[in-house]
């Protein structure tokens, strides 16, 4: 990033620092992380903290009191209106533009793409996700891949409000990992936590060379490997991490020794998270609409385009908290 420090109290950035977001949901998280950290650098995160409703009345009273404040939100909105002008979220800038308010479009956007739209569907897809999250031998990235993507969850689940407690994250992770290489570590971890254990297997997984492996098996697509029981269910190896196991004989979905290890609260826990996926899955519905709802006019693409290589290389000054 390219600043240029004026003075003890102002520092000043280039349009161009921030990254550009085309509305699709898969390039939210690398945005959102972005642009938070831009923000973090001139020490102005608090235009990114207004999170829920009952967070405006305070926020609203400091940019009535604080017109410096008032500006740099003002500037942040300007940022937002050149970096979403090209994409499908252009809208959540457009709602705001009397007021051209930075932190209310921030907050309608995290609204809007931090769950991938709805809320409780999202909670569904992430619970669901967790109990279908496993590590097979031919799975791409190895274990730090299967680390990596079953924390992500958890913390999603969490900012969600739907905290998962360090007992049941154990029990998952040491459930999801199907490959036999891990079997004697995954008996030693039953009375130790979850970070202890995280920490043994991958210890176990560079001793193998399937820490972060990268040369992962295809054979899985094979006719010859279809009897394979551990591969049996994975159709591609990319994709092998998220697969469904029907194994078990109760309604948890888990083998049978796995439930009866686990303590009445794990259990209990599990059958609700199962029960509240089902219920939304039952009423879940897609609107067509609501997708298409946010689509722009892109008949002047081009005008935008000469504007931009023009406005990139103008500045913005910001003055820190």
């Amino acid at each position: 990033m390219s600043t240029t420090t004026k003075s003890k109290n102002l520092v000043k950035v280039s349009v161009s620092d921030f990254p550009t977001f085309d509305g699709n949901q898969k390039n939210w998280k690398p945005f959102k992380r972005e642009v938070t950290s831009t923000m973090g650098l001139l020490q102005l995160t608090s235009l990114l903290s207004v999170t829920k409703l009952t967070d405006i009345p305070g926020y609203t009273a400091k940019t009535i009191s604080d017109p410096l404040y008032k500006t740099r939100n003002q500037e942040f909105y300007s940022i937002l209106s050149k970096k979403l002008a090209k994409g499908n979220a252009a809208s959540k800038v457009d709602a705001h533009l009397a007021t051209m308010d930075g932190a209310l479009v921030w907050k309608d956007m995290c609204d809007y793409y931090d769950f991938g739209g709805d809320k409780e569907s999202r909670i569904t897809s992430l619970i669901g996700d967790l109990t279908k999250h496993f590590l097979h031998p031919e799975s791409h990235g190895g274990f730090d891949s299967y680390h990596n993507l079953f924390v992500e969850k958890c913390l999603e689940l969490d900012n969600a409000g739907i905290k998962v407690p360090p007992a049941i994250q154990k029990t998952l992770f040491l459930e999801g990992i199907k490959d036999r290489a891990y079997e004697a570590v995954k008996d030693s971890c039953t009375s130790i936590d979850y970070d202890t254990a995280v920490d043994k297997l991958r210890t176990k997984a560079i001793a193998l060379g399937k820490a972060n492996s990268r040369s992962t098996t295809r054979k899985s697509n094979n006719r010859r490997n279809n009897n394979h029981n551990t591969n049996s269910n994975s159709q591609n190896s990319n994709q092998s991490n998220f697969k469904g196991d029907t194994s078990g004989t109760n309604p948890s979905g888990f083998s049978e020794q796995v439930w009866n290890d686990m303590s009445p609260a794990n259990r209990k826990w599990i059958m609700e998270m199962k029960k509240e996926k089902g219920r939304i899955d039952y009423g879940q519905q897609y609107s067509t609409a609501d997708r298409q709802s946010n689509n722009m006019n892109t008949s002047d693409q081009s005008d935008h385009d000469h504007q931009e290589q023009q406005e990139d290389s103008k500045s913005v000054s910001f003055a820190d908290q």
